[in-house]
């Protein structure tokens, strides 16, 4: 599993000692401010939004292993961030769930925006929540952003797992480990190792289908995993337009679009089998 750090603020940027380091550098990029940060947003903001999405990941991960060995789980809805400044903003809170809404039983995010649409603004939505132990129900007036009416929430399934898996991934945050999580998962629950021995890094976020989709920072990632001594590394095949000439030497970096992908590509590794039939970013 693989990370980025970050140098400056939403405020000031970089030093120019880094900057001008980063240029020397391939492990580094240089970005903009307003390519990081949304207008307006601090640094407090984007590690909450950061904590948010790595909560996210680790659950599509867990329903993700999963569902690649045929274990049911059940799910609901729940709030996982709110727009202070939104509809909700002094009335719902992460980590409310979403019982009912205009009296229906909730059933996925699809259905909660088509009633909240629905309103067109003109009267309020009614959800019936959990809070903790306690049920009650609250009324939201959406308001018109970007073109829809909205309540100014996170709403995503919460997966209830049969059995409890706890990851810790220390102080990472973003959705980008998803695929890696999903291995690792995977692995603990089936017999012998995935891996035969072999270090292997990637990156990717994941869905609960296992399909692996593109991420940010792919170039510092693979010298990251290169600096760990790592040979072989499984990259999101939307991210391969961006690795093509920057692949640091003594890595191998394979193309997966889902986990199926990757399970393929690691039985290869770990059998010493023939590596050179594996897809891979340079071709």
């Amino acid at each position: 599993m693989l990370t980025v750090t970050l140098q400056g603020t939403a405020e000031r940027g970089a030093s120019w000692f880094y900057v001008g380091l980063a240029k020397f550098d391939q492990s580094k990029s240089i970005l903009k401010i307003e390519d990081v940060y949304p207008p307006g947003w601090n640094d407090e903001q984007l590690n909450e939004e950061a904590d948010v999405m790595m909560l996210d990941s680790q659950a599509n991960a867990k329903a993700a292993a999963l569902n690649l060995l045929d274990i049911p789980y059940d799910s609901y809805q729940a709030v996982t961030l709110v727009d202070l400044k939104g509809a909700a903003g002094k009335i719902l809170k992460a980590g409310d769930k979403v019982l009912k809404i205009q009296g229906q039983d909730v059933i996925d995010i699809n259905q909660i925006k088509a009633l909240v649409e629905e309103t067109q603004g003109k009267r309020p939505v009614v959800l019936d929540i959990l809070r903790g132990k306690k049920e009650m129900t609250v009324s939201i007036t959406p308001k018109k952003v970007d073109g829809s009416w909205r309540i100014g929430v996170y709403i995503s399934a919460v997966p209830v797992f049969p059995f409890e898996i706890d990851i810790n991934v220390g102080n990472v945050g973003g959705p980008s480990a998803g695929q890696m999580l999903a291995l690792a998962i995977y692995d603990k629950l089936t017999p012998g190792s995935l891996t035969g021995g072999e270090q292997i890094a990637g990156t990717g976020t994941v869905d609960p289908d296992g399909n692996i989709g593109p991420i940010g920072g792919i170039v510092q990632k693979m010298w990251g995993a290169s600096g760990a001594g790592v040979k072989w590394f499984l990259a999101p095949s939307e991210n391969c337009s961006e690795v093509i000439g920057k692949i640091p030497k003594g890595i191998s970096v394979i193309k997966v679009s889902t986990l199926q992908d990757s399970l393929a590509a690691l039985k290869v590794i770990s059998d010493k089998g023939n590596t050179a039939s594996l897809p891979t970013c340079t071709k």
